[in-house]
């Protein structure tokens, strides 16, 4: 699989190393126009999840109406082109509205790229919007050999690293979760304030003061002034470098 000469260099931040892809996504999702096939190689599922959850934020592209179809709940589905043709048909899109369609597949089973191999001719009838198939390293090293026709189809190819931040994603959203089971609110601001850091890892400085603001809150409810001048000082570092995050008229 080629890739952009210094994108993935060992130690670069993910943010610096995705950028380069996320444009020309936004740009394929954007412009391309009928059935256009893409392939967005993450390192790990959790990546797709991320980084799909950003992409459909309102603060996104504003002309196209991205569409997520996730199939990992799913790891022995053998027919693509019928779920997506169920999901499609369910989409209420605004007349005139330009639609983005993204199928998470994380580890697809054998069967599922054996059968849209097959069915490759149907595709751009059910789904005559640019689609994005996620997929991990290891899953399109598979789609390749299991499904070239399909992949011979491809106008672009995606790469994305989340790295250490969506592991840490990972982690504090499983704190975050136990804390808010057992009523922690000391611990659940902690795993907030994690949750935080990786996301403005990830350049996503949005929903990094949000959960800094859902911090703070959780925070003063503990009574813990130690959590909640660091949540504090947090928020004021982000407002520094993020100046067009500040309310109007503050």
């Amino acid at each position: 699989m080629s890739r952009r000469r210094g994108a993935n260099r060992k130690g670069e931040p993910p943010a610096a190393a995705n950028d380069w892809h996320w444009k020309k996504l936004a740009v394929f999702a954007g412009t391309a126009r009928g059935f256009s096939l893409g392939v967005a190689v993450c390192d790990q599922t959790k990546t797709a999840e991320v980084l799909l959850e950003r992409l459909v934020q309102p603060s996104g592209s504003a002309d196209v109406e991205h569409i997520v179809l996730d199939l990992t709940r799913f790891p022995d589905e053998r027919w693509l082109l019928e779920r997506l043709h169920q999901h499609l048909t369910s989409v209420q899109a605004e007349e005139g509205q330009r639609l983005a369609v993204h199928v998470l597949v994380g580890e697809p089973s054998l069967g599922l790229l054996q059968t849209a191999n097959v069915q490759r001719d149907a595709f751009p009838r059910v789904c005559p919007y640019p689609l994005v198939l996620w997929v991990t390293e290891r899953a399109a090293r598979r789609l390749a050999a299991e499904a070239p026709d399909l992949w011979d189809w491809r106008m672009a190819t995606f790469e994305f690293i989340g790295g250490q931040p969506v592991r840490d994603i990972s982690a504090a959203e499983g704190d975050l979760e136990a804390s808010r089971q057992i009523g922690d609110r000391r611990r659940e601001a902690a795993a907030l304030t994690r949750l935080a850091a990786a996301y403005d890892q990830l350049d996503d400085p949005v929903r990094a003061m949000t959960l800094l603001e859902e911090a703070w809150t959780a925070a003063r409810a503990a009574h813990d002034l130690r959590i909640e001048s660091d949540v504090a000082e947090r928020i004021g570092q982000l407002y520094g470098r993020r100046p067009e995050l500040q309310p109007v008229g503050a």
